[in-house]
């Protein structure tokens, strides 16, 4: 998935289910500032953070199913 398209499914997964974005930096361990930035469209993340974010929504998306 690219970066723009995770982000949208992202913001809108947080924005459904009432999530703040930083359970997202808690519970990934990426850094909230990077996070920020790359919700924000200010930065995107390298292939290692897009695939810990991509794993992370893929879980909480299940579980909220």
């Amino acid at each position: 998935m690219k970066s723009e398209e995770l982000r949208q499914e992202m913001l809108k997964f947080l924005e459904e289910n009432g999530m703040k974005k930083g359970i997202v930096a808690k519970q990934t361990g990426l850094s909230s500032s990077i996070l920020s930035s790359w919700f924000s469209g200010r930065v995107n993340l390298n292939e290692a953070e897009l695939d810990t974010v991509q794993n992370f929504l893929k879980e909480k998306q299940a579980r909220f199913a």
